[in-house]
């Protein structure tokens, strides 16, 4: 943001707020615009930490399920409930992490630097590596890593 602050001759609070500021209200808007970054960076940790016990859960239930059935010795009938109560916390996991995290930020077009949010069927369906997907920009409509 400072180059871009530079080459506009404009503070880094007035780039934030999207307006000229007087000497006045310059003390106000930054503290404004830092409260919100604040807030948005804590529900950005709310959403990760919300991520992490969403997985560790279903690790320590899907495998303690797998588990007893596996070991004790039980019934086929009460065996195929256990596994099948597994499977299902496991699906509810996926759908929930890909919910939580399909809404955590966007995506810039490497084209034509459009930010965007894919719907959850494009992000689903996209090719992924831990930071990029593979996404049909909706402003030029070329498919890359975004």
């Amino acid at each position: 943001m400072l180059p871009l602050c530079e080459a506009l001759d404009i503070s880094v609070n007035e780039l934030l707020s999207g307006e000229k500021l007087s000497i006045i209200n310059y003390q106000e808007k930054a503290e404004d615009n830092m409260l919100s970054l604040l807030k948005e960076n804590e529900a950005n940790r709310k959403r990760l930490f919300q991520t992490i016990v969403s997985i560790v859960t279903t690790i320590i239930a899907s495998v303690s399920l797998i588990m007893m059935a596996s070991f004790l010795n039980l019934n086929t009938i009460i065996r195929i409930f256990l596994i099948s109560i597994a499977l299902i916390i496991i699906i509810l996991s996926i759908i929930s992490i890909i919910l939580t995290d399909s809404k955590t930020g966007y995506y810039e077009c490497p084209s034509c630097h459009h930010q965007f949010m894919p719907t959850i069927h494009e992000y689903v369906k996209g090719y992924h590596t831990f930071t990029k997907r593979y996404l049909r920009c909706p402003k030029c409509k070329k498919t890359n890593l975004c």
